[in-house]
């Protein structure tokens, strides 16, 4: 201010007969909390005031600072605040024109308020990090030199973002302070990962608060397999919960904790009394070992830059230390020292230094005092210019006063001992962050080490020195356990399938052979054209082997829409599967169902086999298979599914993995394919029935009816066996295994179904032969052969008197011969019945002899 201000000034004090030369300050400096004991902070606060005293910042006046220690404990709080205003009521001229506060949250949101409020006084914090103190309607002029504990999630986003965690949890107690911090970092989450969710294969955020007792919370975290856990808590509740986390396995080389930075050195020392002696020091050591910790920096980080104070940080902890000794040498001889004025407090000219850990807060008390400095100045700047209100006229009442203070601490700007002190919107200080790391160092044990200072508003969500960093396991850990896809060996798949494609190129050249020979009475007797859609049916079974081999390690799988074809890879294996069984044992069963009617009705031995009645069965088949597959491809079509096994590690240094399988599955999936087998599995177990009942029946028009009841039992003791242990095998992890089995038992079934049936065929046609010989019952044979090749009245060496008569119809009528003679050997022939009605149709003739 100019020169006549200033006289103008100091003339208008002289009037009102006010001492102008002393600003009262009281503080509030809670004397139980280890942190934030005034034994620490009164010597701060004292040094600082005499730093500002001897400054010519306020020229025209002295600070004065006066100390009350009440117990962590808003009653104490408020009862201290009601004897200092009210009690003693102190003289107009030494009215508190702002408050100190140190570090209790509960005592600091009661006093803000009702200071504020009450007095419209301004409030300074040096401790006091609750969000909840950034309510500027609550608390209007309040103001502190710590960041605000929300500040600090963005050093906790920085290290999920840096270690790519994305699946976490908090843990926090339901005080107001804590439940704040943990929404408001839940929001910061939700922003950066929106697609989080809360099952187990996506970004997880799982939320969990406690009021005494943590180990229902810590339970469902492990319930979730959640491996990195911020918490928010005191002292006393960390080490209660890290004995259950203990209990739990929540402190492997798998877990991380990340707690606060603020604790006192030592807190986990009384584990054994503090848990009931359900952990032991050695434990909770063991289990805070590479603990992260994360705090507000209390220290410039420059710490050789000059301040406005002129003190660095070397040469301000050792004029600190100067002023803490005497001041616990007065508390030593006078426990009713409080309240404590700082006129009192003469430093010691010694020149010793005691070490202040780097994590303590202060230098957030020194720079509050001088904040309160510099808005006091600001203020005192502001109010000459205005005859009717100075600092010299203060009062409670004095709105322009209490405003102007107010708004001189909105301006603050200023390089402290803490940094540069710069205060938001909301009153909380804009500084740096704190990385620190719990680590053991012997012979001292656990101690804690500086990893990392953070600017939130520089680095963002990054921070520096991430290599410092220990872990147990050697490595970073997973914030899950890793998944591994399993795919299909590539060489497996190439062999199976090479087998497979062999088998198709059988199945093409029986095919061929089963059309070229289609004439030869050989094959026309056997029903050539069911033949063909059994082979047709082996084609389609085969081709499933190809379908079966493929996963999402194949290139087309592999890009965007992969799960839609894998979806319809799924449905096609199904409808080939299921299809080309009917079409092959639907063909089996059909053959062996007319074989069986012969069985039952020996008259039927003589009429031609009528292909539409086995079209019906096997039409009636496959429609049910249609319908079915219908419906299931519409109402519950497949789709590409996962599912994981837990492998751990064999060793500490290799890690737990979750091998990851992929499946096709729908909605009501076992009970839909429980359905199609138990329908198979019937019609499977009736065939096999009519293969037993017809296993010596002979039937011209099914030459092969003996072939095909063995290819039958062969089709069933394949399926049988191979599918149930299929899929038991890929239910129980056993991808390969399953896969080799699915594929051998269709190549095997396939094969050998078509071996039985064709393989007899081709060795009497290279013998040039065209007929079947089944064997009868002992003194009878059944010949089948063709008209031509019976004459009447031929002679058999064995036999004097045989004959066979051909009759001939001009309207194709049935012939019926009886021949009946008696001869010395006593040979009788009759009941022959010609059913052809011409020259190549041919007969059965029954000799007896």
């Amino acid at each position: 201010m100019d020169r006549l201000s200033c006289l103008y000034f100091v003339f208008g004090c002289l009037l009102t007969g006010v001492r102008m030369n002393v600003l009262s300050i009281y503080g509030f400096i809670p004397g139980n909390n280890e942190i934030y004991s005034a034994l620490n902070h009164v010597p701060a606060a004292c040094m600082a005031l005499d730093d500002v005293n001897n400054s010519s910042l306020l020229a025209n006046y002295t600070l004065q600072l006066s100390v009350s220690a009440p117990e962590c404990d808003m009653s104490d709080g408020v009862l201290d605040l009601i004897e200092e205003m009210i009690t003693r009521k102190p003289a107009p001229e030494q009215l508190p024109v702002m408050f100190l506060d140190g570090g209790c949250n509960t005592v600091t949101e009661s006093l803000a308020a009702l200071t504020g409020q009450l007095y419209n006084a301004t409030m300074v914090s040096f401790g006091s990090s609750s969000p909840s103190l950034s309510d500027k309607d609550r608390f209007p002029r309040f103001f502190r030199t710590i960041p605000s504990e929300i500040q600090v999630n963005s050093l906790r986003l920085a290290i999920m973002r840096m270690f790519n965690w994305t699946r976490v949890a908090t843990l926090h107690n339901t005080e107001s302070g804590f439940s704040m911090s943990s929404d408001d970092f839940s929001a910061s989450y939700n922003l950066l990962y929106p697609n989080s969710s809360t099952d187990g294969s996506h970004d997880v955020l799982l939320s969990r608060s406690f009021t005494h007792n943590s180990s229902i919370s810590l339970q469902q975290i492990k319930d979730n397999d959640i491996r990195i856990i911020f918490a928010w808590m005191y002292e006393e509740e960390a080490v209660t919960t890290f004995c259950e986390a203990i209990h739990l396995g929540l402190t492997t080389k798998n877990h991380v904790w990340v707690i606060p930075g603020w604790y006192a050195q030592g807190w986990w020392k009384n584990a054994e009394k503090d848990t009931y002696g359900r952990c032991s020091r050695k434990q909770l050591e063991e289990a805070l070992d590479c603990t992260l910790a994360v705090d507000v920096h209390s220290y410039s980080h420059e710490h050789n830059m000059p301040t406005l104070s002129g003190h660095d940080a070397n040469t301000f902890a050792s004029a600190y230390c100067n002023y803490q000794a005497v001041f616990k040498d007065m508390v030593a001889k006078n426990s009713t020292i409080f309240p404590f004025s700082c006129s009192n407090l003469k430093p010691s000219q010694a020149s010793n230094r005691c070490p202040i850990n780097v994590h303590t807060y202060v230098p957030f008390t020194y720079d509050a005092v001088w904040s309160m400095a510099l808005a006091l100045k600001r203020a005192n700047d502001n109010l000459t210019n205005n005859s009717s209100s100075s600092l010299c006229r203060f009062s409670y009442s004095n709105a322009n006063a209490t405003d102007a203070i107010s708004d001189a601490m909105k301006l603050t700007n200023f390089r402290g001992i803490s940094g540069n002190l710069v205060f938001d919107s909301t009153g909380s200080r804009i500084g740096l962050n704190a990385l620190y790391q719990i680590r053991r160092v012997e012979p001292q044990g656990l101690c804690l080490k500086l990893i990392t200072v953070h600017d939130p508003i520089k680095e963002n969500y990054t921070f520096q020195n991430s290599s410092l960093i220990a872990w147990k396991g050697g490595h970073v850990p997973r914030d899950r356990i890793s998944v591994k896809p399993v795919y299909l060996s590539t060489w497996l798949v190439k062999a199976l399938h090479s087998l497979t494609t062999l088998s198709i190129a059988l199945v093409l050249a029986i095919l061929l052979f089963n059309i070229a020979a289609v004439r030869k009475p050989l094959i026309a007797d056997s029903a050539p054209h069911i033949n063909t859609i059994v082979l047709v049916g082996c084609l389609l079974l085969l081709t499933t082997c190809y379908l079966l081999g493929v996963d999402s390690n194949n290139p087309p799988l592999a890009s965007p829409g992969s799960k839609q074809r894998y979806a319809a890879i799924c449905m096609l294996r199904m409808w080939f599967l299921t299809i080309g069984f009917t079409l092959t044992f639907g063909s089996l069963f059909g053959k062996t169902w007319q074989a069986h009617r012969v069985y039952v009705d020996s008259n039927l031995r003589y009429k031609s086999f009528k292909l539409w009645n086995f079209l019906i069965i096997l039409s009636f088949l496959l429609l049910i298979d249609i319908i079915y597959l219908t419906i299931w491809t519409v109402v519950w079509p497949l789709q590409q599914s996962t599912a994981t096994q837990h492998v751990p590690g064999v060793n500490s240094n290799v890690e737990d993995v979750m091998e990851q399988y992929e499946y096709c599955s729908c909605d009501k999936y076992d009970y839909l394919i429980g359905s199609l087998y138990l329908f198979k599995g019937v019609v499977v177990l009736f065939g096999l029935f009519l293969a037993y009942e017809t296993r010596n029946v002979i039937y011209k028009y099914l030459n092969d009816s003996k072939y095909v009841s063995i290819a039958t039992y062969v089709v069933v003791v394949a399926v049988g066996i191979c599918a149930p242990m299929s899929l038991v095998l890929a239910q129980n992890w056993f991808l390969h295994i399953a896969y080799v089995v699915s594929v051998m038992l269709i190549n095997v079934a396939c094969i050998s179904c078509l071996l039985i049936l064709f393989i007899p065929k081709v060795v009497f046609m290279a013998r040039g032969k065209d007929t079947l010989l089944a064997p009868g019952a002992d003194k009878e044979e059944e010949r089948i052969a063709t008209a031509n090749e019976l004459q009447m009245g031929s002679v058999d060496p064995k036999l004097q008197d045989r004959a066979a008569q051909k009759l001939k119809g001009n309207d194709g009528a049935n012939a019926h011969a009886s021949i009946s003679s008696e001869t010395d050997s006593g040979v009788n022939m009759n009941n022959v019945d010609e059913m052809a009605a011409s020259s190549t149709e041919k007969v059965v003739v029954h000799f007896n002899e």
